[in-house]
């Protein structure tokens, strides 16, 4: 170019290591693990000149206020950029967003619930039946609680359907049974003593 200077690009910032490596297995919130909560976030983060993540908004929620907020509290503290720059070259604040996933850690056990004074604690089970064409039980396991006394995919809350249980079988139009799978959702309150 005669009788100028070349303009420089603009360039986005770039995280100094790995994001994935700012997330350990010690950032689970106790509660979303007691919860057996999981899901991904997306956040978008404020970085200034320097690289420092001055904000963070979540943009797409895991759908646990926990996680979504563990992602920008971690996020805020570990991220480093190396900071985006301007037309002239000299740093500038910029944004960046980013997922996250959380998945339970493998192996995790819930963390006790501390108990200090009666505590009256609400738990929801489901357990997927499957039943033949004439509603007859075939198996029974968790797929899903909100507080782990059983491990996910035990056959305990499955007792109460014991062999021979008859349960109300799918129906096709026509008022056919229709071999079927099913959800069923219980909740129970546990009231423990300190």
């Amino acid at each position: 170019m005669a009788g100028g200077a070349w303009a420089q690009e603009t360039t986005q910032p770039v995280p100094l290591s790995s994001p994935a490596s700012w997330i350990t297995a010690e950032d689970y919130p106790p509660d979303a693990i007691r919860a057996r909560a999981e899901g991904r976030v997306v956040a978008t983060l404020g970085i200034d000149a320097t690289g420092r993540v001055t904000s963070c908004a979540v943009r797409a929620s895991s759908g646990n206020a926990m996680l979504d907020a563990a992602t920008c509290a971690v996020m805020t503290t570990r991220g480093r950029f190396k900071p985006a720059t301007g037309p002239d070259g000299k740093p500038v604040p910029s944004s960046y967003t980013m997922p996250v996933r959380w998945s339970l850690p493998q192996g995790t056990a819930a963390p006790p619930v501390e108990i200090t004074a009666a505590t009256k604690l609400d738990m929801e089970i489901a357990v997927e039946l499957n039943l033949d064409g004439d509603g007859k039980l075939l198996t029974c396991r968790v797929v899903a609680e909100t507080m782990p006394s059983f491990a996910t995919g035990s056959a305990r809350p499955c007792a109460q359907f014991g062999p021979g249980v008859q349960v109300a079988p799918g129906l096709r139009r026509g008022g056919r049974p229709v071999a079927s799978k099913v959800i069923q959702r219980m909740t129970r309150r546990v009231e423990l003593a300190p």
